[in-house]
């Protein structure tokens, strides 16, 4: 982890299964981002039902609505960044190996 508690784009791709390979572990982990939204969205249509309910007064639940939709964004935003990077990554990786072949190419 970094010194803000979060885990660096390295920890977290670490921790992916290898056995799936790189599209793979992209597809599983875009899967498990549309999960985590999907779950949110329901977790804050029970908030709303409470609401109706009259469990918490509207303000409490305006506020717990807002921290969900506070870590949803975080996680979201540390998710696009990590698949950023990892995509930066992925394209120095294949443009200096379309480079050598075409140097090898040409000799």
């Amino acid at each position: 982890m970094n010194h803000s508690g979060k885990q660096s784009q390295k920890e977290i791709t670490k921790k992916w299964p290898q056995r799936l390979g790189r599209d793979g572990v992209m597809k599983e982990a875009f899967g498990e981002i549309f999960l985590w939204n999907k779950n949110m969205d329901r977790l804050k249509r029970v908030l709303q039902r409470l609401e109706a309910a009259a469990v918490w007064s509207k303000k409490e639940m305006k506020a717990y609505e807002v921290k969900l939709e506070e870590i949803r964004a975080g996680l979201n935003a540390d998710f696009a960044e990590a698949m950023a990077k990892s995509e930066r990554d992925e394209h120095a990786r294949l443009q200096r190996q379309r480079m050598a072949w075409e140097r090898r190419d040409v000799n």
